[in-house]
């Protein structure tokens, strides 16, 4: 397997090395809008392709959901020469997006000093000071930490820290040199090595030496061929099914003519088909080199679709026959590109300002939507600040725009619910972003505001709507969160930090809707109290729920405390004979009426139900699934269809 920059991976530590990262900031950060196919997303800020291709899922006591990922179609940069901006070929196969999938955490490109004190606590004499820590997920999508955290490395001195990333992901990173670096999901599951375990103790794992998942049931839910990387599952039928890659070995070059170096890497296997167990294939073409049309720059330029459309990608819409071809040197991004369907071309057109850029989207009807991003400095978030929407009121061959947009939206970051509107499109934004408003103006209208506040793991804590024009909120609903440990539901453990304790909702002044919540240490709910009448009084089960050690319920209560009780039998599970536990309830019992199910351990489905008056219910079980696209889309600020 090729690895194209070097960093730590998270159960290991490793020397403190790395390269400078070129400027595109692959996978899917956060506030960055994405245009997503079926397999394909475009990052409208930078114009970078990535590739991800979904295997298979299953159920359990939490989901497994496999897709192979690491081809990202962008350039960039060591800080002397270009490199192709891929993550990872062979592609990467993980679960969950980290499972299998080389989670990592690096301070490339981050500052180092050498020569400073060792820090109390952790040795004497002098060291090397490391910053700009983050963690990298499967997909490329890089999570930082504040940038002022530091490691500590010398003959006699060594260190470790803990802390938040700052993009709103979640997660909480532990690096330290004895070689136990972790992270938590904000929801309490513990990422280490290829291992992924929940706050119950459920866990799904990857097996590097065999290529085995494990899922939550404790059987094989996949396994990679270690050598030809082909990928085997049993379906609920019991069928073997197979996912066949195909890679052939390119010469990795560039022909820009930059001032940094273009790349040669021989002998690179990049994915040219993918059989799928259904004989449907998706092919994959490679963009050449512009000199040496053999080559391959690394860039996607096409899928054959499984239904056997294409999609294609022009980084050189312009048709350039010199250096460098459409690329801009400076910013390292493609000045245009293209993306084409059979129902026709979407443009994109990227600009540079001076606080950031902006891309020009001009979509199959040739209507154009214009996204302006900040990214004032080197230490400043990039996102997105201003949409601005020209419908075509021409032709596709003819366009014909107003003067001023049919809608904008502007993007206001931890300037509170009233910011200075115009000053946001060049505003200089800081992570973490505590507070976002969002405001909508049709036609050049007084605009309408959506607010929100948020804290360190990304939860919503506050968030308000406005009327156009208006000074006060129509709607407003305030979330107290229980994190770290603390909060009016504190006997939660102090690694699950997205857990609502209670949350009000008031409508033009009045509460019309107020609940409590309390959990055990694991995060399970045990009490649910819900105020018919604003807060004044509430309904409540007042004996609280309770949980077997795996975190499946045993005894749930609802409003009124009446009881339902759940059993887990494994012999209403079938093809589950290795299995370790049973996450699924086999019985119900509610008033003295009892209700079965049984399961299906290949695919973790169920088969039957039978309901209390013991008449079956036969549920037809589907041979091969094909799994949609699955993505950490991070916390983007736009949602729209075709956006991930």
């Amino acid at each position: 397997m090729q690895r194209l920059f070097l960093l730590f991976v998270l159960a290991t530590f490793l020397p403190f090395v790395g390269v400078a990262g070129g400027q595109v900031n692959p996978g899917m950060p956060s506030f960055i809008p994405q245009n997503c196919g079926q397999y394909d997303c475009i990052n409208i800020q930078n114009l970078n392709v990535s590739l991800n291709i979904p295997v298979m899922s299953k159920s359990g006591a939490f989901p497994l959901n496999a897709a192979m990922s690491g081809e990202d179609s962008y350039i960039g940069s060591d800080g002397t020469g270009l490199v192709p901006g891929i993550i990872s070929t062979p592609l990467l196969t993980s679960a969950n997006g980290n499972v299998g999938g080389l989670t990592i955490v690096g301070n490339a490109g981050g500052t180092v000093t050498s020569g400073v004190a060792c820090p109390p606590g952790d040795g004497t004499g002098t060291a090397t000071e490391y910053q700009g820590w983050y963690l990298i997920t499967a997909d490329g999508t890089r999570h930082p930490l504040p940038a002022t955290d530091a490691m500590y490395g010398g003959t006699s001195c060594s260190s470790s820290l803990t802390d938040t990333t700052i993009d709103g992901s979640g997660y909480t990173l532990t690096i330290n040199s004895a070689g136990a670096n972790y992270a938590y999901s904000s929801g309490g599951a513990k990422l280490i090595g290829d291992v992924t375990t929940d706050s119950n103790g459920s866990s799904i794992s990857y097996n590097v030496a065999t290529g085995v998942f494990t899922d939550t049931l404790g059987v094989t839910a996949l396994t990679a061929n270690t050598s030809t990387g082909a990928l085997t599952w049993t379906d609920t039928n019991g069928n073997p099914q197979t996912l066949t890659p195909t890679y052939t070995s390119y010469t990795l070059k560039s022909s820009f003519g930059c001032s940094l170096t273009d790349y040669t890497d021989p002998s690179v296997p990049l994915p040219t088909s993918f059989a799928f167990p259904d004989s449907t294939t998706l092919g994959l073409v490679w963009e050449n080199n512009e000199v040496t049309s053999a080559d391959k720059t690394g860039r996607l330029a096409q899928l054959t679709l499984r239904s056997g459309s294409t999609v294609s990608f022009n980084y050189n819409p312009g048709g350039a026959t010199s250096a460098p071809y459409g690329f801009n040197c400076t910013y390292l991004v493609p000045n245009s590109m293209t993306r084409t369907t059979s129902d026709g071309t979407v443009t994109y057109t990227w600009a540079h300002t001076s606080t950031g850029n902006t891309t020009t989207v001009l979509d199959i009807g040739q209507s154009k939507t214009i996204y302006t991003f900040s990214s004032a400095s080197a230490s400043s978030a990039t996102v997105l600040t201003e949409v601005q929407f020209f419908p075509n009121s021409g032709s596709v061959a003819s366009p014909i725009y107003s003067r001023n947009p049919t809608s904008t939206v502007i993007y206001c970051y931890n300037s509170g619910s009233s910011p200075t509107v115009t000053s946001c499109p060049t505003a200089t934004v800081t992570l973490p972003v505590l507070q976002l408003a969002v405001f909508t103006s049709p036609n050049g209208l007084s605009a309408s505001e959506s607010y929100q506040t948020f804290d360190n793991y990304g939860n919503v804590t506050y968030s308000a709507q406005y009327d156009f024009g208006g000074t006060s909120p129509l709607v407003a609903t305030t979330n107290v969160m229980a994190v770290n440990g603390s909060g009016v539901c504190s006997a939660i453990g102090a690694t699950i930090n997205n857990k609502i304790c209670s949350y009000t909702t008031v409508v033009l002044g009045n509460t019309v809707r107020a609940s409590e919540y309390t959990y055990s240490a694991a995060g399970n709910l045990l009490t649910t109290s819900v105020s018919p009448n604003g807060g004044t009084s509430y309904l409540s089960n007042t004996t609280p729920n309770s949980y077997n050690a795996n975190g499946t319920p045993s005894v749930l209560y609802d409003l009124a405390n009446n009881s339902t009780t759940f059993a887990y039998s494994s012999s209403y599970y079938a093809n589950c004979g290795g299995c370790t536990q049973y996450p699924f309830a086999t019985s119900r019992t509610q008033g003295g009426l009892a209700t079965y199910s049984y399961y299906n351990g290949y695919g973790a489905v169920k088969t039957e139900d039978t309901d209390a008056n013991g008449k079956p219910h036969i549920l037809l079980l589907q041979q091969y699934n094909r799994n949609e696209l699955q993505r950490n889309c991070g916390r983007s600020v736009v949602t729209h269809q075709g956006d991930c």
